[in-house]
């Protein structure tokens, strides 16, 4: 709804802040304590806790992503951001698992102590991450 009243609002460390224009959204990240500012535009704000777990390089791609779906006129807006917050999760899904099963692996080598590599191919294939992964990301 509108509330027109508010100066500030609460979010998590990350968040996207999309500003409706004459035409279309703009979008950008904003990295704040925990507080954005509210202007007198027509905001969209996106602040998932997953946005945290993507990484820097991946944001920029996140974020024009997201400027190209909220400018899809065709759809409606509860649509788009839908999509939207599809997008974070997928990205945030592809990062916490790809750190996960990094770390198996690591972890799965480190007591085998064999670090031939044929030994470290065997290793990431046991190493677990097809049992454990899956159970870790439906708490995300």
């Amino acid at each position: 709804g509108n509330c027109r009243s508010l100066e500030w609002l609460t979010t998590t460390s990350k968040a996207f802040l999309m500003e409706v224009t004459i035409r279309d959204f703009t979008c950008r990240l904003v990295i704040t304590n925990g507080i954005v500012t509210l202007t007198n535009a027509e905001q969209v704000i996106i602040s998932p806790e997953r946005l945290n777990y993507i990484s820097s390089p991946d944001i920029l791609e996140v974020e024009n992503t997201i400027m190209a779906i909220m400018n899809i006129s065709e759809r409606r807006r509860e649509e788009n951001i839908e999509r939207v917050q599809a997008l974070i999760t997928s990205h945030a899904f592809v990062e916490v698992s790809t750190i996960l099963e990094l770390v198996l692996w690591k972890n799965k080598m480190n007591v085998i102590g064999d670090l031939n590599p044929r030994t470290r191919g065997e290793c990431r294939v046991m190493c677990g991450a097809d049992d454990i992964i899956p159970g870790v990301l439906s708490f995300l």
